[in-house]
């Protein structure tokens, strides 16, 4: 397991961001290679209950990534416990990582109870 590093924290803070304002189709598989649906992300964010809200920088860099190996692109696999009402949650978002040239970007896998 490694640290983020900055350009992966935004690529998960680009989720969070579109989990907080609510624009699932930003980072549903109608725009990204994603595994859910806006649709599914929706209702797993629904059934759970609450508010989606910003998680502190200190969380964010406690956030660790495993190298996915035998990959065309370096790419990572991150767990991500959301922050729900303000309070860290056990509903966590896993995300694919993948750098291509300079950016990373972050793909929905599973959004779950962990």
């Amino acid at each position: 397991m490694e640290n983020l590093s900055k350009e992966m924290a935004e690529a998960v803070l680009e989720v969070e961001r579109a989990l907080i304002s609510k624009n699932y189709t930003s980072i549903g598989s109608e725009s990204r290679n994603s595994r859910l649906s806006a649709k599914e992300i929706e209702q797993a964010i629904k059934e759970y209950g609450g508010l989606v809200t910003q998680a502190s920088e200190s969380e964010i860099s406690k956030i660790k990534a495993i190298k996915v190996t035998k990959s065309n692109y370096p790419r990572w696999s991150v767990d991500y416990d959301l922050w729900i009402d303000n309070k860290l949650s056990d509903l966590t978002v896993s995300l694919t990582l993948t750098k291509e040239g300079k950016r990373i970007t972050a793909v929905v896998d599973d959004i779950h109870v962990l």
